[in-house]
Parts: C-alpha cells; structure tokens; sequence
C-alpha cells in the first residue's frame, strides 16, 4: 500500500479509484443478471467464479420473484402438456 501521506501524493485518489471501478463493476454484473444474462457468462466476465458471483453479487438482486415464478410456471406447463 501507499506509505507517503495522501495530500502529498496519488494514493488517496488511487484507492478511490479502485474502490470506484469495485462498485462499476458490480452494478455492471447486477444489471447482467437481472437482465437474463447467464450466470457463467456474469461471473467469466466479471473475473469470478460462479459460486463467487452468487455469494456476492446476487444477494443485490431484488423484486425478481414475480417474473422468476411466471418462468417457473411457464416452464411447468410445457412440461406437463408433452406428459
């Protein structure tokens, strides 16, 4: 980490920075999925693994379950009609 002092230096701005690209980064992969974007393909773009993506990132997610239970059902009904 920076030593000097951060009026002196870049280092304050720098870690702002980082914590700033941080915070992009998982607005970017919250916004993915709650778009429909495959998870795999979230979190190979993110730079995580899958199960990193959902420790994390996913607990952002809100309001999903309305449309998440209409796919469910959808899904249940073509299954059942080629029963």
């Amino acid at each position: 980490m920076c030593e000097a002092p951060r009026r002196q230096s870049g280092c304050g701005l720098l870690i702002h920075r980082k914590r700033a690209v941080f915070h992009q980064a998982l607005a970017l992969a919250v916004a993915w999925l709650s778009f429909g974007v495959e998870p795999q393909l979230v979190a190979h773009r993110a730079g995580q693994s899958v199960a990193v993506l959902f420790r994390f990132y996913a607990k952002f997610l809100r309001g999903g379950d309305d449309e998440a239970n209409a796919k469910i059902s959808a899904r249940l009904a073509q299954w059942r009609a080629r029963s």
